[in-house]
């Protein structure tokens, strides 16, 4: 797992209210500056968008898909625990139904939108039969602008310790150890803005899969009719209980903070990542965007020694509660999930499991100044890299995602794609005629 706060980042319309995707540095990029006055914000209006943003949703996307290392303490700690009784559930509404969506003539898939009865969490389902992997995510509108002053990092480190047991299955490599079991894995990642948790697993109780590579249409109507496999019904029962139930074991932050503090350390040599924390700290230090979003063991302990930890640990626990309580309820997550099933029974299955998740909670949007003023843009800086490269980056400021018109027909992804777009014409095909460069891209 990985922050991904030193990367460029842009905001693919319609999968997942904000599945992001990372824009790996090259010879060019263009960068936006998230949820200021002035400037464009990655997830800005994440969630205020209606249910017809999913309608050209033709896959469930993950990212970042990296070995999640867990341990195999099963001590449990006091944990935090949704209100909600499972006997208080009411029925769903469905938003948006398959009939609903704008699909391509090719894609077989079926798609429902829902808000579960209990405490209004929206829901995107996907019913493939046809497919040999079943999946989750979670996309969580908190990220690394939400970090205390005092514990730069938090989100992220809060990230990692989310996978650390829950109430219901205190094992601290319980998750891990199903999906393994399962033929699956799990990952998650913190931006500015956002956290996103994902995992996969194979439909094992589906017998019949894979025995005849090409099954005809009697074969796939039956299968939109299977119940929930096995596999999906308990990641997502795990998966769930992060969402309601946390432990934040004690015995497990000393350990997690030494791999948010790894990650760190891997990070100082790599010219993307520093480049880019170069450009947050020469923003204006008002704006969130101006953080220190990856943390590491110095800034998440206040100066704490890793030699005479306890105190450490101790004090910062409560802050991993709080900020839990403070941003991990049904008004700031979305979820998606993809299986075999029919859209009825991956509709119930989420119910059950996703039932006890915290109602919303009404807070405020904080008044933000502008990431970056008149004395922090026409700068130009020259940086040694570790690494024999040489990289040009061009940054533009552009409008808010605050105006209605911006959010809704997003002219920078436009404007991004023309400019590092290779067909014949384009700069890329001029500059790479003109021997000027290996590689462009733009996001």
């Amino acid at each position: 797992m990985t922050s991904s706060q030193f990367k460029p980042l842009r905001l693919l319309r319609g999968l997942l209210y904000g599945m992001l995707a990372a824009s790996k540095g090259s010879s060019f990029a263009i960068r936006t500056f998230p949820n200021s006055p002035s400037a464009v914000g990655l997830t800005n209006g994440l969630h205020s968008m209606k249910s017809n943003s999913f309608e050209k949703i033709g896959s469930l996307a993950f990212m970042k898909e990296k070995n999640f290392r867990g341990g195999s303490s099963s001590n449990s700690e006091s944990s935090l625990h949704s209100t909600i009784s499972p006997a208080t559930v009411t029925a769903s509404q469905i938003v948006s139904d398959d009939s609903e969506f704008i699909k391509p003539q090719l894609d077989t898939r079926s798609y429902r939108v829902i808000s579960l009865g209990t405490n209004n969490l929206t829901c995107l389902l996907i019913s493939d039969p046809m497919s040999d992997v079943e999946s989750g995510s979670v996309h969580v509108h908190a990220g690394h602008f939400e970090d205390p002053n005092h514990r730069p990092g938090l989100a992220h480190f809060h990230e990692h310790m989310l996978f650390m047991g829950t109430e219901k299955y205190d094992g601290e490599n319980d998750f891990e150890a199903y999906l393994s079991r399962n033929g699956g894995y799990s990952n998650a990642y913190t931006d500015m803005e956002d956290t996103n948790y994902y995992f996969a697993v194979a439909p094992l109780n589906n017998e019949e899969n894979d025995q005849n590579a090409e099954l005809n249409e009697n074969n796939q109507q039956q299968r939109v009719n299977e119940a929930t496999s096995s596999s999906l019904a308990g990641a997502l029962d795990r998966f769930g209980q992060f969402f309601v139930s946390p432990l934040f074991r004690e015995d497990a932050i000393d350990r997690e903070l030494r791999a948010v503090d790894s990650e760190y350390n891997n990070a100082l040599g790599q010219d993307n990542w520093r480049s880019y924390q170069l450009l947050k700290s020469e923003c204006n230090p008002d704006h969130p965007f101006h953080k220190f979003g990856c943390g590491n063991y110095y800034t998440l302990t206040n100066g704490g020694d890793m030699n005479d930890n306890s105190q450490s640990v101790a004090n910062l626990r409560p802050d991993l509660v709080k900020f839990w309580e403070d941003h991990y309820h049904s008004g700031n997550l979305k979820l998606s999930v993809l299986g075999r099933a029919s859209l009825d029974n991956l509709q119930a299955t989420v119910e059950q499991s996703f039932a006890d998740v915290r109602p919303p909670v009404v807070t405020s949007s904080p008044s933000r100044v502008a990431a970056f003023g008149p004395s922090q843009l026409g700068i130009l800086r020259e940086v040694v890299p570790v690494k024999e490269t040489r990289t040009i980056r061009l940054s533009f400021l552009t409008p808010s995602m605050d105006d209605e018109e911006i959010r809704k027909y997003h002219p920078s992804d436009v404007i991004s794609h023309l400019l590092g777009h290779e067909s014949p014409g384009s700069l890329h095909a001029l500059l790479n005629d003109l021997g000027y460069l290996n590689g462009l891209s733009s996001g």
